[in-house]
């Protein structure tokens, strides 16, 4: 049963493979360009009860768990245990910069999908990449369809699995997405702020938790999505005139600063549902 579920959760777990560095057919360089079935290989976390570990998260497996506080009750049908626990062998969407030969450390921008398949990035996202030294990363198999929890874990997972096979700077580890996919990006920050730096939606607005419920946060109150790093911690909108959540953005956008978040909306003129231009992420 579902109240059962923390048992259950308890006793998974996964070996996790030792460092490695993804390499050519020859053996002796690290894979750069656009990558997009990367094989998920590696967890991120060694066994899946730390998935859910610190007091934030805890209250997140409760209210998934006992499905109260959330959204989408069509599609977050999964329990924590279902979302963690998947057994298909999945892939990730990445950009590597030709520049990347593994002596120095790159950072990572993961742009969460609103659709079945990762997101591949225009040409002036990827010479934004290169310019910025950041490994793109866009999870394969974590569309709207998806549950909450699947996706945040989909995308923690593509983050390991990079990890593993490049040198990543800690310090510059970014998230985000488009649409449904920017609302999964502010849930990894929000449910993981030891991991993410900044978070960047795409078009989407996310309701802060008040008095009146959690918002787009299920099982938070303010104080939790407030508590150190959290409030600390870039929160970005990037929206414009032509974007059917723009009105909506702007409203929610006054309240995550009058919360006192370190949160800063991107008015691009014109911009519509879309990715932003790689000017605005650059602004971000």
């Amino acid at each position: 049963t579902r109240s059962a579920g923390l048992a259950l959760l308890m006793g998974l777990g996964w070996a996790v493979a030792g460092p490695a560095r993804a390499q050519d057919a020859a053996g002796d360089a690290p894979r750069t360009g656009l990558i997009a079935d990367l094989p998920m290989d590696v967890r991120m976390f060694p066994t899946a009860k730390e998935y859910f570990s610190s007091p934030v998260q805890k209250k997140v497996y409760k209210a998934y768990s006992e499905r109260k506080g959330m959204g989408r009750q069509s599609v977050n049908t999964l329990t924590p245990e279902e979302c963690v626990g998947y057994q298909d062998p999945l892939t990730t969407c990445i950009y590597v910069p030709s520049s990347y030969d593994g002596t120095k450390a790159y950072g990572v921008y993961l742009h969460n999908s609103p659709h079945p398949t990762g997101i591949r990035p225009s040409e002036g996202w990827m010479k934004l990449m290169d310019k910025l030294e950041l490994i793109y990363i866009s999870p394969n198999h974590g569309g709207n369809n998806v549950a909450d929890l699947r996706r945040v874990v989909l995308a923690l997972d593509s983050l390991a699995t990079v990890r593993r096979h490049y040198k990543i700077d800690p310090r510059r580890v970014y998230v985000g997405g488009l649409s449904g996919g920017g609302f999964v990006g502010m849930l990894c920050q929000m449910f993981y702020p030891e991991i993410f730096c900044g978070a960047i939606s795409h078009a989407a607005q996310s309701y802060l938790p008040s008095d009146s419920g959690s918002g787009h946060f299920a099982g938070l109150s303010l104080s939790d999505a407030r508590r150190p790093p959290r409030n600390k911690l870039g929160w970005v909108v990037i929206s414009g005139s032509k974007d059917q959540n723009y009105e909506t953005i702007k409203q929610t956008s006054e309240v995550w600063k009058r919360a006192k978040f370190n949160y800063t909306f991107i008015d691009r003129e014109g911009m519509g549902h879309e990715n932003a231009s790689a000017e605005a992420l650059k602004e971000a």
